[in-house]
């Protein structure tokens, strides 16, 4: 089974180590003071070197993150604690403008999402995040954004308090939170009684998942492509509904999704401690 042989290469090379805290491309480090002002926005980009033909770049820093969905659509919601400066200020940039009222329906969500975080640990550090972002939206605090930074640039915090190198989101706190949170998304926190059985483990999943969404696969879209989905019903059968028709477990799900994602991706980053993400080898031949 196609799915069972990708689930297998994400634990071989431990592909998905942390599930709820992947290694992703971030480009800039916002640093938030303790009461909630932001100390200034720094670049986090490396040099990568040049290689054969290639001539050297400018390349995102890759650290472990919150996981993030592949999204699509007006009403794509925001991710947790690292996102574009859409989502984090509400400011465009030179590549892809929008208007300010979707600038600021989008930074609002991402201000809630770090509220509800705030509110049920109490952490300081969210909560000067949140202050922080409120005072942009309001007009109070200004943020100018690099010349050269792009829509799909990823900004990250940093509590000034804490010490050099350590993220928002690696506070133990916010990491329990943010963990708790998956875990209810999935429906699979506690397996219901007659819960469907995954199609790949065997093991009993209480509500079938939406599959994660590759990206990078030649000829998809640039949202990304789902390796299983039922979005009409010729794909469905039994009386089941969507998912309900190949139930797959969130997990067994994103380590296939990872697995995929680092065969089509030329440069993924080596997840195993120590590597300091470099490229994993190419494991794929474009035709």
């Amino acid at each position: 089974m196609i799915l069972q042989r990708l689930r297998d290469l994400a634990v071989r090379e431990g592909l998905v180590s942390d599930p709820d805290f992947p290694l992703g491309r971030v480009s800039w480090l916002v640093t938030v003071t303790a009461d909630g002002t932001i100390r200034g926005v720094g670049d986090l980009r490396e040099v990568e070197p040049a290689e054969g033909k290639r001539k050297a770049r400018t390349v995102p820093k890759v650290v472990a993150i919150p996981y993030q969905r592949a999204r699509s659509g007006t009403k794509a919601p925001p991710a947790f604690l690292v996102d574009n400066a859409k989502y984090v200020f509400g400011l465009p940039t030179a590549d892809k403008p929008f208007t300010d009222a979707e600038g600021r329906e989008k930074s609002e969500w991402f201000r809630e999402l770090l509220g509800g975080c705030a509110r049920d640990t109490g952490d300081p550090a969210v909560d000067a995040v949140r202050r922080a972002l409120d005072a942009v939206a309001a007009g109070r605090l200004s943020v100018r954004l690099a010349d050269d930074c792009r829509s799909n640039d990823q900004f990250v915090f940093r509590y000034e308090p804490d010490e050099p190198g350590t993220y928002v989101h690696d506070r133990p706190a916010v990491r329990d939170w943010w963990r708790a949170r998956r875990r209810a998304e999935s429906g699979n926190a506690v397996p219901a009684e007659g819960a469907f059985a995954c199609v790949v483990s065997g093991e009993p999943v209480a509500v079938p998942d939406l599959f994660p969404k590759v990206k990078n696969v030649p000829g998809g879209q640039s949202s990304g492509v789902s390796l299983v989905s039922f979005n009409a019903p010729a794909f469905e059968s039994y009386g089941l509904r969507g998912n309900e028709n190949a139930p797959i477990d969130r997990a067994v799900a994103e380590e296939a999704t990872a697995a995929l994602q680092r065969l089509v991706d030329r440069a993924h980053p080596d997840p195993r401690p120590g590597s300091g993400g470099a490229p994993l080898p190419r494991w794929h031949v474009q035709v």
